[in-house]
């Protein structure tokens, strides 16, 4: 079938047997990647425009997936003094004793490049993987003192343009569940806390315990945070705030673990 005669629902047509046996993701990764083919089509004449802009809405959406995460301050604690205790890789230490203080996605943290930090500016600026097709607007993340001595530390250790590589190959980041596992290891079990869970503790703690406005969290998050005009603030805006947010929050950290 050329692509120029495929029409919406024949789209719809090779989706709905996926979408019906549960795989409600993978519907819509199918959708996307049919997508992808029509506006490659359109780029080189094969046809007139892409047809999946049709099915918006037309594919159910799967459940949003809701992380657990501690957000009680001695809980949060002992879990901090937990990370100190881990014994295996490393790297892998490194990276965990960095999520809860930068709580970044794990993705981000994993596919980390040296290259991307600047060590007289304290600062890691980097495209979150997550929006880089859709903005490609880069999000920097002031490094407070703790996060510079792990830094300091680990890269004396470099062995990749990755600062966390993978355990067997230096010319990949280290796996999705490699930290996952990690707090496995240490007891902590997906119902309690998990790697993402970092990101809602602190959205948590940094409003309710440190009272900074939720703005400076949310843009610290990647998130797009609207003006009153509904413009979403430039990355680099209220970058001061932040840098001071993050140093009061890693301080706080210490106190909890103490």
């Amino acid at each position: 079938m050329a692509i120029s005669s495929i029409k919406p629902i024949d789209v719809l047509d090779a989706c709905r047997p996926v979408e019906s046996k549960g795989y409600l993701e993978t519907a819509l990764k199918m959708k996307s990647l049919a997508g992808q083919v029509f506006r490659y089509g359109v780029q080189t004449a094969k046809c007139e425009r892409d047809v999946t802009q049709d099915l918006k809405g037309a594919l159910k959406q799967p459940p949003t997936k809701h992380y657990a995460a501690i957000t009680d301050p001695i809980e949060f604690g002992a879990m901090l003094r937990s990370l100190e205790d881990y014994n295996g890789s490393f790297e892998v230490k490194c990276a965990l004793k960095l999520m809860p203080l930068l709580f970044v996605r794990s993705g981000e943290m994993r596919y980390a490049m040296w290259s991307d930090f600047d060590f007289d500016k304290r600062t890691w600026t980097f495209t979150p993987r997550k929006t880089k097709r859709k903005t490609g607007i880069s999000l920097i993340v002031p490094l407070p003192d703790q996060a510079m001595d792990i830094l300091t530390e680990l890269i004396k250790h470099k062995r990749s343009e990755f600062v966390f590589p993978a355990i067997h190959t230096t010319v990949q980041p280290m796996s999705e569940n490699t930290l996952s596992q990690a707090l496995k290891r240490l007891g902590i079990d997906g119902d309690t806390h998990t790697i993402h869970g970092f990101r809602a503790s602190a959205r948590t703690m940094i409003v309710e315990r440190l009272k900074y406005q939720e703005k400076y969290i949310e843009m610290q998050l990647g998130h797009r945070v609207p003006d009153l005009h509904g413009r979403a603030y430039n990355r680099a805006q209220f970058l001061d705030e932040r840098r001071e947010m993050l140093q009061d929050w890693a301080d706080y950290l210490d106190k909890l673990k103490a």
